[in-house]
């Protein structure tokens, strides 16, 4: 499944502000992977410059694609200021804890406990995953949003990659 972000949608959402005040979404609870204690994406505020976050599931087979991508850019950028989330938005704890080893997870993952498509995934607005979205790191403003799995051309990476740089990540 993937998950369309239309030109249009994005430009009259940025136009109304939809982008702006995204606490509902950052302070949302979520259970961090490595402890299982509560936490939510405020608690990275004041942290990096950028926060990537990585929407997926276990059973998403362009998720998954992504995963390998997202330690790549994290084993690239992380010592540069960018912080790696990724959510997973469907699993239960033990096939996310599964999963996470299967697939070598090197960075930060956050486990959402409401069953998909409620919770995170319904205070977004989205409707299918993989989504990355990439948070200001010092106010969690939202920066960019992409739908990344199956996107042979590397526009959505280059569209990120450009955006880090301009959040002054070298």
């Amino acid at each position: 499944m993937r998950y369309r972000f239309p030109l249009a949608a994005a430009v009259a959402a940025l136009a109304l502000g939809a982008f702006a005040d995204n606490s509902k979404f950052t302070h949302y609870g979520l259970r961090d992977a490595a402890t299982g204690k509560a936490t939510s994406l405020a608690s990275l505020k004041g942290k990096y410059k950028a926060i990537y976050i990585d929407f997926f599931a276990k059973w998403c087979g362009p998720c998954q694609g992504e995963i390998v991508k997202v330690i790549q850019l994290h084993n690239q950028l992380s010592s540069k200021g960018v912080g790696f989330v990724g959510i997973d938005v469907w699993e239960p704890w033990a096939a996310m804890q599964q999963d996470m080893k299967m697939r070598g997870i090197n960075y930060a993952v956050m486990h959402d406990d409401a069953t998909a498509p409620k919770g995170i995934l319904q205070i977004l607005g989205l409707r299918e995953i993989p989504v990355v979205i990439i948070l200001d790191g010092k106010t969690l403003a939202e920066k960019g949003r992409w739908t990344n799995g199956l996107d042979p051309t590397g526009k959505a990476e280059a569209e990120q990659m450009r955006l880090l740089r301009s959040m002054g990540v070298r």
